[in-house]
């Protein structure tokens, strides 16, 4: 039996790669292939030992400790991210397009915005004319929501039933920071003025 005080165990070479895996890949049970060795094992197999892994408190130490360093080294700040997402969001695409009542042509790309310029995907130039991709906002909303949790599931129990079902979100508010929380009203006014 260990005291509650007792260190946490150090990583085996194994755990550490095992870790180091899945910090890069986001997925467990590959992180547990690599770092085992153990491509030919059955899948379920792996995914049990892969989630028995991550619930180990030295695993969950150290996969918190890699991602906090990630995240410090990382040039990407929250802030920059949460900027170029609403610069895809912002985007429309008559502000890249020049309509003279006869022909479509792009906007020159000194007269952009940096901003602009940003939710800017790509440029081609084919035979019949430029083509201009701007950013999916379906994929910058999604994107979004999912940094701030807005869809992680919920359990809800069943009425007269022991089991639990997963649902579809609801935006509970109230878990955000008070940053988070602006942001997310100035982004959705700015979608619902832009859709009126």
């Amino acid at each position: 039996m260990t005291e509650k005080n007792d260190p946490l165990k150090p990583l085996t070479i194994k755990q550490e790669r095992f870790c180091q895996y899945y910090i890069e890949s986001g997925n467990a049970s590959e992180a547990y292939r690599k770092a085992y060795n153990c491509s030919g094992l059955n899948p379920s197999y792996v995914r049990n030992k892969a989630s028995q892994l991550l619930k180990q408190p030295n695993i969950t130490q150290a996969v918190t400790q890699l991602r906090g360093e990630l995240r410090d080294d990382s040039r990407f700040s929250r802030e920059r991210i949460l900027d170029e997402l609403e610069a895809m969001l912002d985007a429309r695409i008559t502000d890249y397009l020049h309509f003279d009542g006869d022909t479509v042509t792009v906007k020159n790309p000194s007269a952009l915005t940096a901003k602009q310029l940003r939710a800017i995907e790509s440029v081609k130039q084919s035979k019949s004319g430029t083509e201009l991709k701007l950013y999916a906002k379906t994929w910058a909303i999604e994107r979004l929501c999912k940094m701030m949790g807005y869809d992680t599931p919920i359990k809800k129990e069943s009425a007269g039933m022991d089991s639990t079902e997963l649902i579809p979100a609801t935006f509970d508010l109230s878990r955000l920071s008070t940053t988070d929380l602006e942001t997310y009203h100035a982004i959705i006014n700015k979608a619902s003025v832009q859709n009126d």
